[in-house]
């Protein structure tokens, strides 16, 4: 998907808690549905951007910190 594109701007407008799973209860993951915009430079020359939502999960790591275990985005064009 991004094999033309120079440099990309991605930007989080929302974030909230989202639970999708109910077959087992792991107080160290957590769900979430973002959604935002992303604005392009093609290697082209040309530009654009499009609206997109993700769903994630996140772990919280044994140092503490807070990692994606898993992720997708939603883009319609």
């Amino acid at each position: 998907m991004w094999d033309a594109v120079a440099a990309r701007k991605h930007t989080v407008t929302k974030a909230f808690p989202a639970v999708f799973k109910s077959d087992k209860d792991d107080s160290s993951k957590t769900e979430l549905m973002l959604f935002g915009s992303v604005k392009y430079q093609l290697k082209s020359g040309g530009e654009g951007g499009v609206d997109w939502a993700g769903h994630a999960e996140v772990e919280r790591a044994s140092d503490g910190d807070w990692k994606f275990t898993r992720y997708r985005v939603y883009v319609q064009r």
